[in-house]
């Protein structure tokens, strides 16, 4: 059976920033093989915040959809953001940033181990 289809629109709203509403999208097609017998538990849960804030891009994940069947998970998705939210040039630039620090620290790292004779 067919739980969700990939782009389409989850029953679930959240309010990003202070005034945008949106509804994620499936990131993959959603399809569970189940007996008969356990179709009766099927059971989903949508892993995703009320509230996101700051800017999104579109496409940008926003939680997870879990599928569960007898209580355990059976399979799960991601759910993604359907369109871009505020500025998106204030996210990309905080991301290079953050790249660029990460790259710092990892070429500190790499220096004290060969400063440290290993």
């Amino acid at each position: 059976m067919t739980v969700a289809k990939k782009g389409e629109t989850l029953p679930v709203r959240v309010q990003v920033a202070s005034s945008s509403i949106i509804q994620p999208v499936a990131a993959a097609d959603v399809k569970v093989v189940l007996p008969k017998r356990d179709v009766s538990t099927l059971k989903i849960e949508y892993d995703i915040p009320s509230e996101f804030s700051g800017p999104l891009l579109a496409g940008s994940p926003m939680g997870i959809v879990n599928v569960r069947a007898g209580g355990r998970i059976v399979t799960r998705v991601g759910a993604l953001s359907p369109v871009s939210v505020g500025d998106a040039s204030q996210l990309i630039k905080g991301t290079r940033v953050v790249q660029e620090q990460g790259a710092g620290v990892q070429g500190a790292a790499a220096a004290d181990v060969q400063n440290s004779g290993e």
